[in-house]
């Protein structure tokens, strides 16, 4: 029989100090002691049954804690663990807002969201934009396209050098948008900016909740200035909520 340093066992290869229990390695001290030993009450521990939580209770790391139950029926409403159920969906941001976010086309999973641009007739027009966008619950950006008002324009998305994508997530967890030219300063007028194409809800399994998208509310969104200061005051965060 071939051995190692490394215990060869039937299901994983684990490491000094590993043991392989129900197909995962497990450090051998841990499973010295007992669920009860361990402060477990529920789940397994190293093969043993911890024990299961009483009806509307989950099980989170050993320990129970309560469910939430929030289907999309309760949205908004007080989810029976002391906290609120995630907003109703709402298929618009703010729809007084010079840029709002909505909904425009939905195929299962696949939603599309747009950007538009509906400034005062007299407001001064950007020509570049830095937009953050927050992205709640169970959702996944997939494609970001130029909407007829940047084409016109002749202004770019840039692209993130490490993934290649026209969008980049920040360390907070943003999505920022950057729209650029390096060929001109035309302003960029009203109209629709940019499609947004999001998967909303898991990969695999089940749904629990809606996603969230909301443009994030800062100064020098917009550039130059006075184009800035038409967003000033309003409530463009209001967010858009899509349930799968």
């Amino acid at each position: 029989m071939q051995t190692s340093d490394a215990a060869v066992v039937d299901c994983v290869l684990c490491e000094p100090g590993f043991a392989c229990v129900d197909g995962a390695c497990q450090p051998e001290g841990e499973c010295a002691q007992s669920c009860a030993e361990a402060g477990l009450r529920c789940g397994s521990h190293c093969g043993e049954s911890c024990g299961t939580c009483a009806a509307g209770e989950g099980c989170a790391d050993g320990q129970c804690v309560c469910a939430p139950v929030c289907p999309v029926e309760r949205c908004a409403q007080p989810d029976n663990c002391d906290g609120t159920c995630p907003p109703c969906a709402r298929d618009v941001g703010c729809a007084e807002c010079a840029l709002r976010l909505s909904v425009v086309e939905r195929a299962g999973q696949i939603v599309t969201l747009a950007l538009d641009y509906a400034p005062p007739d007299s407001a001064p027009r950007p020509s570049i934009a830095d937009l953050r966008i927050a992205v709640g619950g169970e959702a996944e950006l997939l494609e970001v396209a130029a909407g007829e008002a940047l084409l016109t324009a002749e202004k770019d998305l840039f692209t993130d050098p490490e993934s290649g994508r026209p969008f980049r997530t920040l360390p907070d967890g943003l999505v920022q948008l950057l729209i650029i030219s390096t060929q001109n300063t035309r302003p960029i007028e009203a109209g629709r900016w940019l499609f947004l194409r999001f998967r909303v809800g898991p990969a695999f399994g089940e749904a629990s909740g809606p996603g969230i998208f909301s443009l994030v509310p800062r100064q020098q969104i917009f550039a130059p200035l006075p184009a800035d200061e038409v967003l000033w005051g309003s409530d463009l965060g209001q967010p858009v909520v899509v349930w799968p």
